[in-house]
């Protein structure tokens, strides 16, 4: 262990000395200063952001601001203070090459017969980012984490976990404190993408090179996002496009065969702008593992993926428009279950995906916005598994799911310190799924619609000696009618405040009431004879409260702390089980409970190079129905603990990152017994990196390595995964 840390020294020391080469360079696109217009006075602590991007800041002592490292483009520029009239400036223009500047005043607001003191030490969207159980992943960290893979990136966030059945590549799924992957409701740029079938999402195929940023919403909430959203959410937004044009050309390679490519493309005009990306990969993920005290090669678990993305932008004056494509082609290899124990036949599955999006923007006024949403998501996948000689596990099916989804809202800035919003929502999920081989086992088509209403209040109120500085309440409320089920209203309410003596501190507390509805898999599955849909599955039910909190301050020596302590009751919890048949069936748990606890800590050591993140999360998810030999039994693959490290250092285009995964026993059979459960495992991933400019050209180069320690471990029961893996990644990228 001390020749392993040893080398890691020599590697931080190493890079740091290389980043020394490279001359720093002014990355401030937006800065100027905030005036109060009654006095022409400056105005500290204005809080000033871009809308619907991760950049924000406040004005300091002297109303002076900057933001840093902004795609070019055009923006909704919102500039707001406690006790003053927000302004809105819908089109700002950010260059490349020279700042822009503004110069702001703001009104005062008079409330009759009230003395409002105008003093802040946070803004109202700060109290939205930082005190409810919602986390950011910024542009900037997707960069840092993107050559380890979407795993490392979206795991950085206590309480969520990406399962797969081979290495970087194959299918990830993910789960938000120990759920299922299908609990969890994954949107990109609003557009659900989790399908009807299984409910599931397929994250590797997110295109990461055109992500601006990653909200996790850690607690799920059925007025706010309807039905899929049952354990959280994870939203992927796509860049706004900038004026740049510029092309972008990658490639990786790797071990057990992995190589990989990509060509990205961004142009904008005065009105129009577009972006597109062409990727593809491909891996035999012929990795060796052990086993019972043997070593044996994984097989058949390859894997080529094509993928293009494309969207195009319009702004005219305060109208945005943007449509979005995409399209994915794969085959992959299907493994065989518990380990190689049973032969694969050369089993594999084909798949296409298509998507379209259409979406806009408008501002009738000044203190309304109106934006609508349609979207269409399309996906075939044929599994093939003729070759098997056993009648019963010989299989060759052919299933389409699609999602046509609809939505309206309007957001009604009532005044400075209220805003409402109201909508609606129509949604259809469509299967149809053919056995080939059996056709008298095929599920057939099936559709349901879902219609729903919604309406939410932001509610700010004015500070309070003593009391509170800022304080915020958000009641939501939607009402849903879900195919042949009665219509029925899911609240939720929370309310986030920072402490006037405590300035530095930020609370909230939040409670919702949740459902989410069987998928066609498990109502209606018939397509072996070890498996058996159930149409009499009733929905999941829930109702979860949480309550946390955030510290933050202006000194680098002080660590920001974020935590999270949730309770959940859940009723109906679908678990497939086995029968005495030996038939799995998908069964309505009558009562579950979770209740647990998220910690997370940034520390910056050295400004500018060297910070530091902790992550902790505790679980305890027990089964709660009266059944002996299942009551207060935790729940299966629900890990009790799991611990995130992350190290990083960082200066003038070098940096190194030491990402450390620590996961506790889960359980893989409802009755807990013993010698069944998962043992726990320690993961190592390192990645270094240099990025310089030669001219018009921007060259990024990294090396990753993952599992360093070669550790042996599953994430899912009978699926191994691959041991030490090293990565070579090249990203050159030319401005025009």
């Amino acid at each position: 262990m001390k020749t392993q840390l040893n080398i890691i020294a020599i590697l931080i020391i190493s890079l740091v000395m290389l980043g020394k080469t490279v001359h720093a360079q002014s990355n401030v696109r937006l800065h100027g200063r905030v005036f109060r217009a009654d006095l022409n006075e400056p105005l500290p602590d204005a809080f000033i952001e871009l809308e619907g991007t991760s950049y924000f800041t406040r004005s300091d002592e002297d109303g002076y601001f900057a933001l840093e490292n902004i795609p070019a483009g055009f923006y909704r520029l919102v500039i707001s203070a406690p006790g003053f009239q927000s302004e809105v400036r819908n089109l700002v223009q950010i260059q490349e090459g020279q700042p822009t500047k503004l110069i702001v005043s703001l009104q005062p607001i008079v409330f009759p017969g009230d003395t409002v003191t105008v003093s802040s030490t946070m803004s109202p969207f700060e109290i939205s980012r930082n005190t409810q159980p919602v986390r950011i992943i910024s542009r900037k960290e997707i960069e840092q984490f993107s050559s380890l893979g979407i795993r490392p990136l979206l795991e950085q966030v206590a309480g969520v976990r990406v399962e797969s059945v081979s290495g970087e590549g194959s299918r990830a799924r993910i789960r938000i404190h120990g759920s299922r992957a299908s609990q969890v409701l994954v949107l990109l740029d609003g557009q659900r993408l989790n399908n009807p079938q299984t409910g599931e999402v397929d994250i590797s195929r997110i295109p990461l090179n055109q992500i601006e940023r990653i909200e996790v919403d850690l607690q799920g909430n059925t007025a706010r996002y309807g039905s899929s959203a049952f354990e959280g959410v994870v939203h992927f937004y796509t860049h706004t496009i900038s004026r740049q044009t510029n092309m972008k050309l990658s490639g990786r390679l790797g071990s057990f065969g992995l190589a990989s490519g990509g060509i990205l493309f961004q142009w904008a005009g005065d009105t129009w702008g577009a972006t597109g990306n062409f990727h593809q990969n491909y891996a035999r993920q012929n990795f060796p593992y052990k086993y019972q005290g043997e070593t044996y090669v994984r097989e058949n678990a390859y894997f080529r993926n094509r993928d293009v993305f494309l969207k195009g932008v319009r702004h005219t004056g305060i109208n945005k428009m943007a449509i979005t494509a995409s399209w994915h082609h794969g085959v992959r290899g299907l493994p065989s279950p518990y380990f190689n124990e049973y032969l694969n036949y050369g089993a594999f599955l084909k798949e296409r995906q298509w998507s379209a999006q259409i979406s806009q923007q408008f501002f009738p006024g000044n203190n309304v916005q109106v934006e609508w949403q349609a979207g269409i998501v399309n996906l075939h996948q044929h599994y093939h598994n003729e070759n098997d000689p056993v009648v019963y596990t010989r299989y060759s099916t052919q299933q389409t799911n699609r999602n046509l989804q609809a939505t309206l809202n309007l957001h009604w800035q009532i005044n400075p310190r209220l805003l409402f919003t109201v909508g609606g929502e129509a949604f259809q999920e469509y299967l149809n799924q053919q056995n080939l081989l059996y056709p008298e086992n095929s599920m057939g088509i099936h559709r349901r619609n879902s219609v729903s209403t919604y309406g939410n209040l932001e509610w700010h109120l004015p500070a309070r000696r003593y009391l509170w500085r800022n304080l915020r309440i958000q009641p939501a409320f939607r009402v849903m009618r879900y195919f042949n089920e009665q219509a029925a209203g899911y609240p939720s309410l929370r309310v986030a405040l920072t402490p006037d003596v405590l300035r530095n501190l930020s609370l909230y507390v939040s409670a919702a009431r949740s459902v989410r509805y069987p998928d066609f898999n498990s109502l209606f599955w018939v397509g072996d004879a070890r498996a058996s849909g159930n149409p009499d599955l009733q929905p999941e039910k829930k109702t979860s409260v949480g309550w946390g909190g955030g510290f933050r301050t202006d000194s680098w020596y002080l660590p920001e702390i974020h935590f999270y302590l949730f309770r959940e009751n859940i009723q109906q919890l679908i678990y497939w089980q086995r029968g005495v048949n030996g038939v799995w069936k998908p069964q309505n748990l009558l009562r579950a409970r979770k209740k647990g606890l998220d910690v997370s800590l940034n520390q910056t050591l050295i400004p500018g190079w060297i910070e530091l993140r902790l992550s902790y999360s505790r679980i305890e998810a027990l089964n709660c129905t009266d059944d002996p030999l299942l009551y207060h039994k935790q729940l299966v693959f629900v890990p009790p603990y799991t611990w995130n490290v992350n190290f990083l250092v960082h200066h003038s285009g070098a940096s190194f990152v030491i990402f450390y995964r620590s996961v506790g026993a889960r359980e893989t059979v409802p009755a807990n017994s013993a010698g069944t459960s998962l043992p726990p495992y320690q993961v190592w991933d390192a990645l270094a990196s240099y990025h310089f400019s030669p001219g018009m050209l921007e060259i990024s180069l990294s090396l990753a390595v993952k599992n360093i320690f070669n550790e042996n471990y599953q994430l899912i029961f009978g699926y191994p995964m691959p041991g030490r893996q090293v990565q070579f990644s090249v990203e050159i990228q030319r401005h025009f």
